[in-house]
């Protein structure tokens, strides 16, 4: 069955739509490129849209989160392409209609554009209510450990900085407090395993070098 190519409405420059990919990331690109095929009447290809499109977030979504920070020239350029065909695929479509209806105007996004812009600023606001969430509990525990460990109360002081770990897995303080922590015990093995621990996310850090020389010293002499 041939899909239905009558317009229904004046429909938008595809190309546009894959300039707004690209600043206002690909979900309002997305969406628009689903609303265009149905202003131009292509019904099965604005299905064939949301199929392949959610599924293709989705993915893209789980690159940015989980792929290491030394991909990011690889992520950006990923993102350039999606933004490219966002606007290239649909473009054939729009300029056979134009074709056919010369004197049609293309519809202008001004709306949809300014709609689109508010999505990743939405998506800012809200990372950074939940950085500063994070940042707010990570100064509470690591206060609270500090508060614990001027106490004497050790065994408290280990169990909130383990949760410090935990939570924020390349907190400096988490492993130095913990060997300081451990020094304080007398247990130096346990001092040098937490800074062996951090200098495996920080190789450069001199000042853990440093401590990690001073607990293995105290360790053989024991």
């Amino acid at each position: 069955m041939m899909d239905q190519t009558k317009p229904r409405l004046s429909f938008w420059n595809p190309l546009y739509i894959g300039v707004i990919s690209y600043f206002c990331l690909l979900v309002p690109g997305l969406v628009l490129m689903w609303m265009n095929f149905r202003r131009m009447g292509l019904q099965r290809k604005a299905r064939f849209t949301i199929i392949i499109g959610i599924p293709m977030l989705l993915a893209v979504l789980a690159i940015y989160i989980w792929v290491p920070k030394e991909y990011d020239d690889w992520v950006g350029a990923l993102h350039i392409t999606l933004a490219v065909v966002i606007g290239a695929i649909p473009y054939q479509d729009y300029r056979r209609l134009m074709d056919e209806n010369p004197h049609q105007k293309p519809a202008l996004l001004i709306k949809p554009a300014l709609l689109s812009i508010l999505f990743p600023l939405v998506l800012l606001a809200a990372w950074y209510a939940f950085a500063s969430f994070q940042e707010e509990k990570r100064v509470e525990i690591l206060t609270a450990s500090m508060d614990a460990y001027q106490k004497n109360d050790y065994r408290n002081a280990l169990n909130l900085l383990n949760e410090v770990k935990a939570e924020f897995p390349e907190e400096r303080l988490a492993f130095v407090n913990s060997a300081i922590v451990y020094e304080a015990l007398q247990k130096p093995d346990s001092a040098a395993w937490n800074i062996e621990q951090w200098l495996k996310i920080a190789p450069n850090d001199e000042e853990a070098k440093e401590m990690l020389e001073r607990f293995r010293y105290a360790s053989s002499n024991r």
